[in-house]
């Protein structure tokens, strides 16, 4: 019961946060999620594996090198963040920071996908994998 609770109540201050970025518009709640991932991020405990992983990869970075890489990642999962509510309205090929590479190619699999009803695997470079959602819409 007390789970429920709980859930119904992560459940409700999500939504009104989604609410609040929605009526923000795009710009602003990028922005607003990505300064507050970025403040509060570096007080949980992934900050700490973060610069783990970082120092296991890269020995030599100093503490400022790595502070600064840790940074833009609660910046960017922010962002992230506070774009998702806007995702329904991402059209990927008139938007001018996509950049598709072989349009054709990506129709021709859609299309093949289509017919034969399989999967298709997409690789991305970055954490906008919603981006072949939108492509649908």
């Amino acid at each position: 019961m007390f789970k429920v609770l709980i859930d119904f109540f992560v459940g409700t201050v999500l939504f009104i946060i989604f609410l609040i970025l929605k009526v923000l518009g795009k710009r602003i709640s990028s922005n607003l999620c990505a300064t507050i991932f970025s403040t509060f991020g570096a007080l949980t405990k992934f900050e700490h594996i973060a610069k783990k992983n970082i120092l296991f990869v890269w020995p030599e970075k100093k503490d400022t090198e790595v502070k600064k890489i840790t940074n833009k990642m609660w910046k960017n999962i922010g962002r992230n963040f506070g774009e998702l509510i806007h995702l329904k309205n991402y059209k990927p090929l008139n938007c001018s920071q996509t950049k598709i590479i072989d349009l054709k190619k990506v129709e021709q699999l859609i299309s093949l996908n289509n017919k034969k009803k399989r999967g298709i695997v997409f690789f991305f470079c970055s954490l906008w994998k919603l981006g072949v959602r939108a492509y649908y819409n």
